[in-house]
């Protein structure tokens, strides 16, 4: 057998002015071979970066390590700064998971690359330059002549982790460690930089240590699994045996945790996309309520009684607003709208969403999907009035966002909810739990004083927290907890729609579980509209009743949630389907050799 390319051994990382938990890696072992792929998996908080950090000797300074790390034949624990600095890059170099702060925003990328190189070695600027062509070539940039010398901000995001990538190469490393290198990108996008570091390991030889929480990419390119939880290894094994058999209750947890998007045999649905809504045979969709919901059903805490009907019929397919008699008004109806972004230093205008029509119904939750740059996230600030559409007409709670004044916004958006991507800066870190969830309340004027406090206990106990953390700091509380009271918060003044922007993409995979359990029950109690904003296809599944998909700023295709997924009939939908990662090892590697 090869001789390890990482040997770990015993590795325990206490933090001694801790008050609780200080020992946060707990007597880790594992190895990587020569051209092999290992993941460590795991919750936030189980120990997973710490021990990668520890193999470059990048721990805090408050941290104390113990054990052994044997690095290509170096023993790294107990070197100083001078050697350290001689290991990193060179024996093993990490691929940082957001590629934006990764990378220097005044450098070019050849700059930066060129400077990676003499870390090292003394090289000339030509032989530099040459190099970083040749290594932007090795990780698929195209036209690497000419990108060599483009700013980060001048590329995509999945070019920018490439470059991040072709970094860590630089120095021909023997380990390549990869911090959760797909979190932040779309699904075709992280599919793309799977197959990059599948080539790198079978082109280059390279091993790779990759830290995630998502287990369709362990499926998809890992050789064996380390599972850790508080610090401590559960189970080791070979993906194929982890998969099929996993042996640690944590591990089936962590596995039954990940959402999928069934197969056609596993939908309910009649494959006649064109049935009736509102009928009785048409009532579920994949297990989920049908695509528009009378409100008859929900009532929302503090409203008057609900409409009596719905939207209906071709408007629940196509997403435009045809309002039959006695039909519910839509609560969120574009028409053919377009959002240019101003041109600088004489560039054009650009067009972010290009003539778009859609319509969401009361009480339904519309998913909108598509890869960065489709027009998602410009769609949900023009619903809150953060942007005006150049044409078109943009009609949301029954008013046309695009003319109100400053004061009519705010009236506007006193009815509707925000959910953010990141929990971590939803909330304000000076204050407390309860002062952020009830600041909505104080600055509408809804109540005051002991009132406030009072609604904020009601919320907090909605959303599945206890009122006593009301008393709390944000950094006090988990990211899932984090992201409770950021639902609490978006849901104070009892809104009759709620944007959420990608609110699970941060999460781990249990904890967005979790999440996506609250959202529903939180959806059937308080019957809102929901915009929900995600590049997760799966995710969307979970929750949406109609989904519509996104490229460049059009919509190239709108249905309910299980004909889209399911059964699509855009080219582009198919595409993002076959790129999500499955959670099976074996389909995703017959699907490799097909592709």
């Amino acid at each position: 057998m090869a001789t390890p390319v990482l040997s770990v051994r015993d590795l325990t990382v206490e933090f001694p002015a801790a008050a609780v938990h200080p020992r946060a890696v707990d007597n880790v072992s594992f190895e990587v071979a020569p051209g092999e792929i290992v993941a460590l998996v795991g919750e936030s908080g189980s120990g997973k970066t710490l021990t990668a950090k520890a193999v470059l000797g990048l721990l805090p300074d408050t941290a104390r390590a113990t054990g052994s790390i044997d690095l290509a034949g170096q023993q790294v624990l107990g070197l100083d700064e001078k050697a350290l600095r001689s290991v990193r890059g060179s024996r093993a170099a990490m691929v940082f998971q957001e590629p934006s702060t990764a990378l220097n925003p005044v450098e070019t990328v050849g700059w930066q690359i060129g400077e990676a190189l003499r870390a090292h070695r003394k090289v000339k600027r030509a032989d530099a330059r040459r190099r970083a062509v040749e290594l932007l070539e090795v990780v698929g940039i195209p036209e690497p002549e000419k990108r060599v010398g483009y700013y980060p901000h001048q590329l995509s995001g999945g070019q920018k982790q490439r470059v991040v990538i072709a970094l860590a190469l630089a120095n021909e490393p023997d380990l390549i460690i990869a911090d959760e290198p797909t979190t932040a990108l779309d699904v075709t996008v992280q599919a793309e930089i799977l197959r990059l570091l599948h080539d790198l390991r079978d082109r280059l030889g390279r091993a790779v240590l990759i830290i995630t929480h998502n287990m369709g990419v362990v499926a998809d390119l890992a050789d064996r699994v380390v599972v850790l939880r508080s610090g401590r290894v559960v189970e080791t094994s070979d993906v194929l045996e982890l998969f099929a058999r996993p042996q640690a209750d944590y591990t089936r947890e962590l596995l039954a945790a990940v959402p999928r998007v069934p197969t056609t045999s596993d939908s309910t649905d009649s494959t006649d996309s064109t049935s009736d809504s509102t009928s009785d045979s048409d009532s579920t969709a994949g297990g989920k309520t049908a695509a528009v919901r009378p409100l008859g059903a929900v009532k929302r805490l503090g409203s008057a009684e609900p409409p009596e009907a719905a939207v209906t019929g071709d408007a629940a397919v196509t997403g435009e607003a045809t309002e039959a008699p006695g039909a519910v008004r839509p609560v969120v109806d574009f028409r053919d709208v377009v959002v240019e972004y101003p041109g600088r230093l004489g560039r054009p205008a650009f067009t972010a969403v290009d003539g778009v029509t859609l319509s969401l119904a009361p009480g339904e939750v519309l998913g909108l999907v598509g890869e960065s740059g489709s027009g998602k996230t410009t769609l949900g600030r023009v619903v809150v009035g953060l942007l005006r559409p150049k044409a078109g007409q943009a009609e949301v709670l029954g008013t046309d966002i695009g003319g109100l004044s400053a004061g009519g916004l705010r009236a506007v958006r006193s009815r509707i909810g925000l959910v953010f991507q990141d929990p971590a800066t939803t909330l304000d870190p000076r204050r407390s739990v309860g002062d952020a969830v009830g600041e909505p309340i104080e600055v509408h004027g809804r109540a005051q004083g002991r009132a406030v406090r009072q609604r904020v206990a009601v919320l907090l106990e909605s959303v599945q927290l206890p009122a006593s953390y009301a008393d709390r700091r944000p950094a006090e509380l988990s990211g899932g907890q984090r992201q409770r009271a950021g639902l609490a918060r978006a849901l104070a003044l009892d809104p009759e729609l709620l944007v959420a922007d990608e609110p699970t993409s941060a999460l781990d995979v249990s904890v967005q579980a979790a999440v996506l359990d609250l959202f529903r029950d939180l959806q059937e109690q308080y019957g809102f509209a929901c915009l929900f904003i995600s590049h997760d296809l799966a995710v969307v599944d979970e929750v949406a009743d109609r989904v519509a998909v996104l490229r460049h700023g059009r919509v190239v295709e709108v249905g309910r949630a299980a004909d889209v997924l399911r059964r699509p009939s855009a080219d582009y939908t198919r595409r993002l389907v076959d790129a999500i990662p499955v959670p099976d090892p074996a389909v995703q590697r017959a699907r490799r050799l097909v592709g």
